[in-house]
């Protein structure tokens, strides 16, 4: 029976530790995910400023020999 109880505290430790582990982990991959949401919002931002700065064929007069 000792040995039994000594069994399930060493599995229950090494859950424990596993599962500290794993916290760790996640906790880096939402810091790591929210570091990319805002390079992504700061990407987007950019490229709707370049959009906007750029006029396209469309929007230019004509040339002057028209």
């Amino acid at each position: 029976m000792s040995n039994k109880v000594e069994d399930l505290e060493s599995r229950l430790a090494f859950q424990e530790d596993t599962l500290e582990t794993l916290n760790k982990v996640i906790i880096e991959q939402q810091k790591e995910i929210e570091k990319l949401n805002t390079y992504v919002r700061i990407l987007k931002d950019k490229i709707s400023s370049v959009e906007n700065s750029i006029t396209t064929p469309d929007n230019e007069a004509p040339p002057p020999h028209y």
